[in-house]
C-alpha cells in the first residue's frame, strides 16, 4: 500500500513540475511580436468597421453590437497577454541579477 501511494505521490509530483513548465512556456510565448501584430491589426479593422457603420446613414445597431463584443474581447486579449509578457520579463531580469550576484 505505502508503495503505491509513493508512486502517486510522485507522480502528482511530475504532473506539478509538467504544469508549472507549460505556464512558463506560455507566459514566454504570448507577447511574441507576430501575435502583437496580428492583435494591432484586428483590433485596428475592427476599430474601422464600427466608425464605418456609426457614420453610414443606414446604420445597423446589431453591426455594431458585435463588432464592439469582439473588439472587447481582443482588447481585454491583447492585454492579458502583454501583462504575461512583463511579468515573464520581469521574472527573467530577477534571475539574471540572482546570478550574477552568485
Amino acid at each position: 500500500m505505502k508503495g503505491c501511494l509513493r508512486t502517486t505521490k510522485e507522480k502528482v509530483e511530475e504532473a506539478k513540475e509538467e504544469t508549472e513548465k507549460i505556464k512558463e512556456l506560455t507566459k514566454e510565448n504570448a507577447g511574441s511580436k507576430v501575435g502583437k501584430n496580428i492583435y494591432l491589426a484586428l483590433i485596428s479593422e475592427l476599430v474601422i468597421g464600427i466608425t464605418d457603420s456609426l457614420i453610414s446613414p443606414l446604420s445597423d445597431w446589431r453591426k455594431v453590437a458585435v463588432l464592439g463584443a469582439i473588439l472587447v474581447a481582443l482588447l481585454s486579449q491583447f492585454i492579458y497577454e502583454q501583462r504575461m509578457t512583463s511579468e515573464a520579463a520581469e521574472r527573467t531580469e530577477k534571475e539574471k541579477t540572482e546570478e550574477e550576484k552568485k
